[in-house]
């Protein structure tokens, strides 16, 4: 059945109820302008939607390069209190092994029995109160 279907100049046939004229005339050119019309809209809508994301992502990078900037900055400077500190410490172990050899064990006696009464009579004092 629809091979015997032949357009018919009566206006039977589907381009012809659809709108679209069958000798390629104006309405063809029309429609095909507005579709490329539209087409551009969309496109250009697209690109600024494209270029306002680069340029969100643009100010991410940057506040994350400036983060690691002051993260970097932040760590030289840790390094280098910690080399000071370590320079502190070797120097305050010299000394004390200099001085534990040369502390006889009397010294260190009477240090320590000192010590135990001061604490012993800070002790009493704060109790009787």
């Amino acid at each position: 059945m629809r091979g015997d279907m032949r357009e018919r100049p009566g206006g039977n046939s589907r381009s012809s109820l659809l709108g679209i004229p069958q000798n390629g005339g104006t309405n063809s050119n029309l429609m095909q302008s507005a579709n490329e019309d539209l087409l551009l809209e969309q496109n250009n809508k697209k690109v600024e939607s494209l270029s306002l994301m680069t340029s969100s992502l643009k100010e991410v990078a940057i506040h994350i390069e400036n983060g690691i900037k002051e993260s970097n900055a932040l760590l030289t400077n840790l390094d280098d209190n910690l080399g000071k500190t370590q320079n502190l410490l070797k120097g305050a172990m010299k000394k004390l092994e200099k001085v534990s050899k040369q502390a006889k064990g009397w010294h260190m006696c009477m240090l320590f029995l000192f010590v135990f009464f001061v604490i012993f009579f800070l002790y009493v004092f704060f109790m009787k109160r």
